[in-house]
């Protein structure tokens, strides 16, 4: 008992979705109490529990108020206490359904065929609902077991962001798993015996395409990742100083390539031992730090060596001009530090993100502008408030799918005022077809 309170206070300081271990083991302990009155199991679970609870509860006060955190994080769980009782409820409840809905049906949207969502929702649904209707005594237990693991599985990760755009954070989602899984094979074990082999021969079928789906993106970030590194190493060996490889991806294509400020390009193990520290990484994650290291750069008109910007096409590396004629004052009170494209070779169809550091008067509104030929248009304009000092800003230009391929787009970015309207210009990009698959 006190290995397993040990345990349980180890994980929580680890990981939110530990704490469905307390209302659990009080399951655990009420289907176990078969043969006593309500009254006896509900006193006799609490009593078994209680020093998991006690020591669940003195955890969760400390990382409370000495750490300030409900989870594993600068950030915790439950960020509510702004919001009313009502809006707290919707907000839980959109949460708990978009959990479940990526648990029922763990699908990449861009990657994965359009029948595969409905049809896993309807495999899944049924499959639960025979489990939930079964009568027979020996699995009655093993079903609120697994009912219970998967509603307080989604409760303790209602909270937790969930990164819709590569499913990374479905790690989360691990322990509610669990109780599907096993609700899926109570379904299955409910059906007549000849159909069971086909139900799971189906089932798994299922998820064998959804899971060729989901490992596309990793493909294609792995091709990227490779030629990268490839290429980043060549150019570090070569280089009479440290590289600076200023925007390799981040998330690419749904999948992840490099975090924040990701070191371990040019260290070792990871890297040849000739270029061990000859090169850093700036993620597009943390482009507010790159944007003003490259705002002090030009204000200093000091020059920046060995930068290379990343081709998200193909991952090739480009070599990176710092742009000198930064910082822009278009009036006395107004200084545009910097400001540059997030893409090097962006895709039809996605938008090319456009990032700013200013500081200003009056309040401004910032536009980006595309020409490709003779046609020309403009992304959502971004409102910019007074500040003195310098603020980080993000646009969007989109690229439309109808371009021609491998078509200069020329991007400017105009700051407009009730004193009038300035335009600069951001360069050209040359947007490359999306490939369907690698």
């Amino acid at each position: 008992s006190l290995l397993a309170i040990a345990a349980g206070v180890m994980a929580l300081g680890s990981k939110e979705t530990a704490v469905l271990v307390g209302p659990l083991a009080l399951v655990v302990t009420w289907l176990r109490g078969t043969g006593l009155t309500t009254r006896q199991r509900l006193v006799r679970s609490m009593l078994r529990t209680l020093p998991f609870a006690a020591a669940l509860l003195a955890w969760l006060w400390l990382r409370s108020t000495v750490l300030h955190t409900w989870g594993a994080g600068s950030g915790y769980s439950w960020p509510l206490e702004d919001s009313g009782v009502w809006d707290r409820g919707l907000t839980v409840l959109a949460w708990l359904a978009s959990w479940l809905s990526l648990l029922m049906a763990p699908l990449h949207e861009e990657f994965s065929a359009g029948f595969l969502g409905p049809a896993l929702w309807l495999l899944h649904g049924s499959l639960v609902v025979l489990a939930l209707r079964g009568k027979e005594p020996g699995r009655r237990q093993t079903r609120w077991l697994a009912a219970a693991v998967l509603g307080l599985g989604l409760l303790a990760i209602t909270g937790l962001p969930k990164n819709a755009d590569t499913l990374e954070n479905i790690r989360y989602s691990y322990e509610p798993a669990l109780g599907l899984c096993t609700l899926l094979g109570l379904g299955i074990a409910a059906l007549p015996l000849a159909t069971r082999g086909p139900a799971l021969g189906l089932l798994v079928v299922m998820h064998a395409l959804a899971l060729d789906g989901n490992r596309e993106p990793w493909l294609r970030a792995g091709a990227l990742h490779t030629r990268m590194e490839q290429q980043a190493h060549a150019l570090a060996g070569e280089a009479d100083g440290p590289i600076w490889v200023i925007d390799a991806p981040a998330v690419y294509q749904g999948a992840f390539v490099y975090l924040v400020e990701n070191p371990t390009l040019f260290m070792p193990p990871f890297s040849p031992t000739e270029v061990a520290g000859r090169g850093r990484v700036s993620s597009i994650k943390d482009y507010q730090g790159l944007v003003m290291e490259l705002a002090t750069l030009a204000k200093e008109n000091q020059p920046l060596d060995n930068g290379y910007r990343v081709g998200w096409a193909d991952g090739q590396l480009r070599p990176f001009a710092l742009d000198t004629s930064f910082p822009k004052r278009p009036w006395p009170d107004v200084t545009l530090g910097y400001a540059l494209t997030g893409r090097d070779r962006p895709f039809l169809g996605s938008d090319l993100p456009i990032y700013v550091v200013a500081e200003n008067g009056p309040e401004a509104t910032l536009t980006v502008r595309g020409t490709a030929g003779s046609r020309s248009w403009t992304g959502p304009p971004l409102q910019w408030p007074s500040s003195k000092q310098m603020r980080f800003g993000q646009l969007a230009l989109p690229l439309p799918e109808d371009l021609p391929a491998d078509e200069l787009v020329t991007v400017e970015l105009e700051y407009a005022e009730p004193r009038g309207r300035h335009t600069y210009p951001l360069g050209q990009v040359r947007p490359a077809q999306r490939s369907t698959r690698p």
